[in-house]
């Protein structure tokens, strides 16, 4: 014997089924991704350096990211956007990101006596985002191929209070304390918020 369904049990079978088949395509990671449980987001921009006349925050909201690479237990980590171009190094509250070829050159940030920064761009552990004034780049100390994971596009890794997130504009590092953030291009970078 059938029974015929009603509109309203209807609707909520077709609600349940789109709930369901939308929890499954988040669920791409692998086993050791997790949920973002402290997203972090990229808030505007409180000082900010780029070769362009825009000053606002890429629009990245590392918030929807479906699963996020929780390497806070590691000492460091070393990643690599899937083109090679862009490497970034998240250390204890800090990342560092570089690019090999790049397009701009880089207006150094907080340091007056800087007269040769390196073009790698950071989040230190203070909560500042600034323009690296020293010789050495993370570029420079990363084979790509051998010691950097590559990141795949809409992916992002989180370690500590920091999240990193990789789209085919570039590569976005933000601040969950504070909300400072890092922009990486071939084009061009932000740094927003010291």
């Amino acid at each position: 014997m059938t029974f015929p369904l009603d509109a309203r049990r209807l609707s909520g079978v077709v609600a349940v089924c789109a709930l369901l088949l939308a929890g499954c395509a988040q669920g791409t990671g692998s086993a050791t991704s997790t949920a973002s449980d402290t997203p972090a987001t990229t808030d505007p921009a409180t000082t900010s350096a780029t070769p362009s006349s825009s000053t606002s925050a890429p629009a990245v909201n590392v918030r929807q990211v479906g699963a996020v690479l929780d390497v806070s237990s590691s000492d460091r980590y070393r990643f690599a956007s899937p083109t090679g171009n862009i490497v970034c190094q998240l250390d204890k509250d800090a990342v560092q990101c570089a690019a090999a070829d790049r397009q701009w050159t880089p207006t150094p940030t907080g340091k007056d006596d800087c007269k040769d920064p390196n073009g790698d761009v950071a989040l230190r552990s203070d909560g500042r985002a600034v323009v690296v004034c020293h010789g050495d780049s993370i570029g420079q100390r990363t084979d790509k191929k051998t010691s950097a994971t590559v990141l795949d596009y809409g992916h992002a890794v989180k370690k500590g209070d920091i999240m990193c997130l990789s789209q085919t504009n570039g590569v976005t590092c933000s601040s969950n304390v504070n909300g400072a953030s890092i922009f990486l291009s071939r084009e061009r970078y932000e740094v927003n918020g010291s």
